[in-house]
C-alpha cells in the first residue's frame, strides 16, 4: 500500500500544548460567566440543510462549505452559530421568554486565511430571545464584555452602531430607496475600516450614488466623540420619523449606561461608530464590534447586534439580540502575550514496579497501589503522572525531571501494599517528597504533602 504525505488543508490547524490550554481556559471562564448570568447551554449539529444557512447577505454565501451528501441532499457546514440557533428555536419554541442561550462550537468559513483568521475556528455565542428593548441589548453587551475582561483582555474598545440610523442616513443623504441598493451600500460601508475610504467610495459609485452625496455621507460617518453626539442629537431633532429619533435615543442610552456600568475600568472604551453595519442582512438595530487597542490589525474579537429572522422559517421568531466571541481569534492574536495557563500542582509518582504481575489472575499490585494514591491526589485537585514501563527508580526520577510537567515527585515504598488499604490509612503512609524545581527532598506523609500544597495556594 503506497504511503501518503502527512499534511493538513490550508487554513486548518492542529492545536496542542499552551495554545490548546489557553483555549480551554478561556472556555472555562465563559462557562462561569454564563452560569452567573443564568444563560442556558444548547448544542446544534455541525451540518445543516444548505437552505438554512444561505442567502443572508454580504459575502457569506461565498464562504459557506456546501456539498451533496450521500443521500443527494444539499447540506452545508455552519459558518456561524446564529442561523443554527434560529432553526433550533423554530423547532423547539419555548413559552417562557426571555430565553437566554449560550453555545460554543466550531464553525467553518472558506475565506482567505491570514493572521488570526482560519477556515475552522471556535466561537461562543450569547443570545436573548424576548422583546425588542434596550435592556436586552445592554444585557448581551454586558455579558460579552465581562467575558473578555475576565480573560484578562483589559484594553479593548467596543464600537456601537445602529442599522436603523445608518439606513436613515443612506436615504436622507444619498436619496436611496431601493432595498437591494441600500443593502449593497450597507455591505460597502461595513468594509470602511478594513478597506479604507477610497475603495469604499469606488464601491458606492458603482451603485450610481453621486460623489457629493458619498463624501457628505462618509464625513458624517467618520465624525467622532462630542461632535458625533451633537450630530446624533441634531438628527434626532430633525428626523421626520419617530423611529429614527427613537433609534438615536436608544443608541445614546446604551452608550452612556455601558460607560456607567464599567466606569471603574478605564481601559475598556465604549464609542459610537456610525459606519458599523455588519454585513449580514438580518441585523435590524444596534450592532457592535470589539477590537484590541494594542492589536487593532487582529480585527474584531467579539461582535453582534439585534437581528430579525422572523420571516426565514415557517414559524415566527420573537425579537433577538446576540453576540459572538471569537475564541480562537483571541488565542491566536494574543498567543505571545497571554498569561501562562493556570495548571494545578502536578506530581510524578515513583514506585517499585518490580513486583510480580500475574496476568492470569489480573493481579497488578504495584499499579493498583499507585492508582489508589493517584485517585486521592486527583480528588484533591492535583494532577498526577507516573511511569508504567520502567522498574528502575533512578530512571523514573529522570523521567519526572526531564519529560513530565510535574513540579513534585513522590516516592512510596512497598506501594503494592496500598491497593487494599482504606483512604485514611493511605494518607498516613510515609512518602519521600522531592521538589523537582529546587531538588530539595524531605520525608513526610501523603496527608502532610496535601496539607503543604493547600497552604501554598
Amino acid at each position: 500500500m503506497p504511503t501518503i504525505p502527512a499534511r493538513k488543508l490550508k487554513g486548518f490547524r492542529d492545536l496542542s500544548g499552551d495554545l490548546l490550554a489557553s483555549r480551554m481556559e478561556i472556555l472555562e471562564i465563559i462557562r462561569k460567566e454564563a452560569s452567573l448570568a443564568a444563560f442556558q447551554w444548547i448544542d446544534t449539529p455541525s451540518l445543516e440543510y444548505a437552505e438554512t444557512l444561505l442567502g443572508k447577505g454580504g459575502d457569506t454565501d461565498k464562504q459557506v462549505y456546501t456539498f451533496l451528501d450521500k443521500g443527494k441532499r444539499e447540506v452545508a457546514l455552519r459558518y456561524d452559530l446564529t442561523m443554527p440557533f434560529a432553526r433550533f428555536f423554530a423547532e423547539n419554541p419555548t413559552p417562557y421568554l426571555p430565553y437566554r442561550k449560550v453555545q460554543v462550537g466550531k464553525v467553518w468559513r472558506a475565506e482567505k486565511p491570514q493572521r488570526g483568521r482560519y477556515r475552522e475556528f471556535v466561537q461562543c455565542d450569547f443570545d436573548i430571545v424576548g422583546k425588542d428593548n434596550v435592556f436586552e441589548d445592554m444585557e448581551i453587551i454586558t455579558i460579552l464584555v465581562r467575558c473578555l475582561y475576565s480573560c484578562q483582555l483589559s484594553h479593548f474598545t467596543v464600537s456601537l452602531g445602529h442599522r436603523g440610523i445608518l439606513t436613515y442616513l443612506l436615504k436622507h443623504i444619498c436619496h436611496l430607496h431601493s432595498p437591494d441598493v441600500i443593502t449593497q451600500a450597507l455591505i460597502a460601508l461595513d468594509k470602511l475600516t478594513k478597506m479604507g475610504r477610497d475603495k469604499v467610495i469606488g464601491m458606492l459609485k458603482e451603485l450610481h450614488i453621486q460623489d457629493i452625496h458619498i463624501h457628505t455621507l462618509l464625513d458624517a460617518l467618520q465624525t467622532k466623540d462630542k461632535e458625533l453626539e451633537a450630530l446624533l442629537l441634531s438628527l434626532a431633532k430633525d428626523s421626520p420619523t419617530d423611529s429614527t429619533s427613537q433609534d438615536i435615543t436608544r443608541l445614546l442610552i446604551t452608550l452612556h449606561h455601558l460607560r456607567h456600568i464599567f466606569s471603574d475600568t478605564t481601559s475598556i472604551q465604549f464609542v459610537i461608530d456610525l459606519s458599523l453595519a455588519r454585513g449580514l442582512n438580518y441585523y435590524t438595530g444596534i450592532v457592535f464590534e470589539t477590537t484590541l487597542q494594542n492589536l487593532p490589525e487582529a480585527g474584531s474579537i467579539c461582535s453582534g447586534g439585534r437581528y430579525d429572522l422572523s420571516g426565514h422559517f415557517s414559524k415566527t421568531l420573537p425579537p433577538c439580540v446576540g453576540g459572538s466571541i471569537g475564541v480562537d481569534r483571541i488565542v491566536s492574536s494574543l498567543q505571545h502575550t497571554l498569561s501562562p495557563p493556570t495548571t494545578p500542582p502536578a506530581v510524578f509518582l515513583v514506585g517499585d514496579l518490580s513486583s510480580t504481575v500475574d496476568i492470569k489472575t489480573h493481579n497488578l499490585p504495584t499499579f493498583l497501589g499507585l492508582q489508589r494514591v493517584a485517585h486521592i491526589l486527583r480528588n484533591a485537585g492535583i494532577a498526577v503522572q507516573h511511569c508504567l514501563d520502567s522498574k528502575n527508580i533512578s530512571k523514573q526520577y529522570k523521567q519526572a525531571s526531564k519529560r513530565s510537567t510535574a513540579q513534585h515527585a513522590l516516592f512510596i515504598e512497598n506501594v503494592e501494599t496500598l491497593k487494599d488499604m482504606k483512604d485514611k490509612d493511605i494518607l498516613s503512609c510515609e512518602v519521600k517528597h522531592k521538589n523537582l524545581t529546587s531538588t530539595q527532598e524531605i520525608t513526610t506523609t501523603l496527608k502532610g504533602f496535601l496539607k503543604d500544597q493547600q497552604s501554598s495556594k
